[in-house]
């Protein structure tokens, strides 16, 4: 009989809806019942392979990188995989998290870890911060020392737990590379029209895309205050799209809001948008920006970037600039000043038209959902070997 395996994550927007698709479809492939933990239902997957927890509790606690909250998520964990037991009538053996920071990367001892969770589990680190690594390296807080972690992953480009010892790790430590799913047909035919449109609207300049849920880390007023400072006919046309973190941006909202107010600026869709929306504006631009603040981690912006065929613009510093060597569409930003930001936005620009089919078609295969499902082979293989399946 196959294992089963509960796939947890606390967060339902972004590309952690997809991130979950796609563990369950591999975890499945590679020999696990996969049942996804989460607020919503995921698009694809079937309901009876779905429990949903309520987000604002779980949100709360995955916030808190106090010890006692920590326990507590891992308390509250547990009791949803019962409950899921329960409404099913299976044992889960084992947990995965795709999004493993909040459970992984906390303050309480690997020890005390292994007291409130006893099924072994594999995790993705998003980012790998080294204040909270020497932290965990000095004093075991980590769940990367857990006696029932079967492996520990991390995004290609996190040099973070290159120098990890491998006496404190209980099973091995994996760079993956971030992937995306391939855009549907729907988003390819919806992108053309809205490049028609926004060409014909921006008098046929360059079209930049800043697309998800708008908060103060996506950086948004620098790239619109180095637009501000262009001048000319070949000025960049903006769409922006996605949820407006209004408690997060403070100030910066309104001006946001006020900046778009200009039509010759370009168009934004404040709200929710779905994947194939998503995907529809990534594919329609010229740049996709994804010159985040203070973020060294992995944003899938340089995955999705590549499934659609469109060039991004990322940090100078972090796994981004990293990944961005032996990537033909991505630009590294040169600094964080209007002048800098100019400069690089036209380099993305121009880079825009010299990648070739081919050399996407490439970037496809190694950003793809085939990616994925060899470089999460070694996971499995750990944690099929902590269940006692091998």
């Amino acid at each position: 009989m196959r294992p089963s395996v509960a796939i947890v994550d606390h967060l339902d927007g972004g590309h952690h809806p997809s991130y979950l698709r796609l563990w369950q479809h591999s975890l499945e492939a590679h020999g696990f019942n996969a049942y996804i933990v989460s607020p919503e239902l995921v698009k694809g997957v079937p309901t009876d392979r779905t429990h949903l927890i309520p987000q604002v509790r779980l949100r709360v606690l995955a916030a808190d990188t106090g010890q006692l909250a920590a326990v507590r998520l891992w308390q509250e964990t547990n009791r949803w995989i019962s409950d899921l037991e329960k409404a099913h009538g299976l044992q889960v053996e084992s947990l995965a998290f795709p999004y493993g920071n909040p459970w992984i990367l906390n303050n309480i001892p690997y020890w005390m870890l292994d007291r409130v969770n006893s099924r072994p589990w594999i995790g993705l680190l998003f980012n790998c911060p080294k204040t909270m690594l020497r932290r965990a390296h000095w004093f075991g807080l980590s769940g990367i020392a857990s006696r029932r972690a079967a492996a520990v992953a991390a995004f290609e480009g996190l040099s973070g737990l290159d120098n990890w010892p491998a006496s404190l790790s209980a099973g091995p430590l994996i760079h993956m590379p971030d992937v995306a799913e391939p855009m549907s047909a729907t988003s390819a035919d919806r992108a053309k029209v809205l490049h028609a449109e926004w060409k014909s609207a921006s008098g046929n300049r360059p079209l930049i895309a800043c697309v998800g849920r708008i908060t103060r880390r996506k950086n948004v007023v620098s790239l619109l205050r180095a637009i501000d400072s262009w001048a000319g006919p070949d000025r960049p046309f903006v769409l922006l799209a996605g949820e407006c973190a209004e408690f997060d941006l403070g100030d910066q909202a309104k001006f946001i809001r006020d900046w778009f107010r200009n039509p010759s600026h370009g168009r934004a869709q404040w709200g929710r948008i779905d994947d194939d929306e998503f995907d529809s504006y990534v594919s329609a631009v010229n740049m996709v920006w994804a010159c985040y603040s203070n973020f060294d981690g992995s944003s899938n912006m340089i995955a999705k970037a590549a499934l659609c065929e469109s060039c991004v613009l990322v940090n100078p510093f972090g796994a981004a600039a990293a990944v961005a060597q032996k990537c033909a569409h991505v630009e590294v930003a040169e600094a964080n000043d209007d002048d800098g930001l100019r400069r690089s936005i036209q380099k993305c620009i121009e880079r825009s038209s010299k990648v070739s089919k081919d050399e996407f078609k490439r970037l496809q295969e190694r950003f793809g959902v085939t990616a994925l499902h060899n470089a999460i082979k070694p996971l499995t293989s750990a944690l099929l070997r902590s269940c006692g399946r091998t």
